[in-house]
């Protein structure tokens, strides 16, 4: 059975508390950031920021995203979901942190995901061999109650066809439902194909989780082959 949530943060904090740095605001922990090594700094300020947003008394972690962003300690520029920027890094220039409000790439037996190439793309491989159903990539979503969305995806697929079981979902933090129930990805016989999928967010709900998955379809045989993502843009339907 999937499990519709998960945790908007989950790693250790065993460097938060071990280096007993205690910050009681976002800018202050940015500024306690800028004092480590700069080969330590990131995976630092991460661990401050983790342990920020999983504290009942702050419960603030896009405003910790947004701070580090602001402070050049991230890639990507602070995300503005009021203005319709709730996606950054969509077309994979820099590597993935894995947290916050970045990428995520999800381990599943049989599948192998590079980033690669100039302009970048993220490649999977299907080796046939793959869970029936496996995620694939997530990240998560700051949005706007009340709001309509539009997601464009730019991708090529090889040696598949038809249906391929590939497919977005979009989850919100409220009831866990599904905002996209039919996003699959067809396949594009080796030549870039861009589809768009249309979505709206109820009120009251501010955070989605963003999942490309593989089911397979019933009465198929697990797919062989691979999925080329060249870009994911999310951006507020006209």
């Amino acid at each position: 059975m999937r499990s519709p949530r998960a945790p908007l943060f989950s790693a250790s904090t065993s460097i938060f508390y071990s280096r007993r740095i205690a910050p009681t605001s976002p800018l202050q922990l940015s500024n306690n950031c800028f004092k480590t090594p700069p080969r330590t700094r990131s995976d630092l300020c991460w661990t401050i920021a983790i342990s920020f947003s999983q504290r009942a008394t702050f419960p603030r972690p896009l405003e910790t995203w947004n701070i580090l962003a602001s402070k050049r300690l991230l890639n990507d520029p602070p995300l503005a979901p009021a203005q319709g920027l709730s996606l950054t890094n969509s077309r994979f220039e820099f590597p993935f942190l894995s947290r916050g409000f970045d990428w995520r790439l999800e381990q599943s037996e049989g599948v192998f995901a590079v980033r690669r190439g100039s302009p970048a793309l993220l490649r999977f491989d299907f080796s046939g061999k793959q869970p029936e159903i496996c995620e694939l990539l997530s990240r998560y979503l700051p949005l706007e109650p009340s709001r309509h969305y539009r997601l464009t995806v730019t991708y090529e697929t090889t040696t598949l066809s038809g249906n391929t079981g590939l497919k977005w979902r979009v989850l919100d933090s409220v009831a866990g439902s599904d905002l996209l129930p039919e996003a699959w990805l067809h396949a594009s016989e080796g030549s870039p194909l861009r589809q768009q999928f249309a979505f709206s967010v109820a009120s009251g709900v501010r955070l989605g989780r963003l999942l490309l998955e593989y089911d397979r379809i019933p009465g198929t045989v697990l797919i062989e082959g691979s999925l080329s993502l060249r870009a994911v843009e999310l951006a507020f339907a006209k």
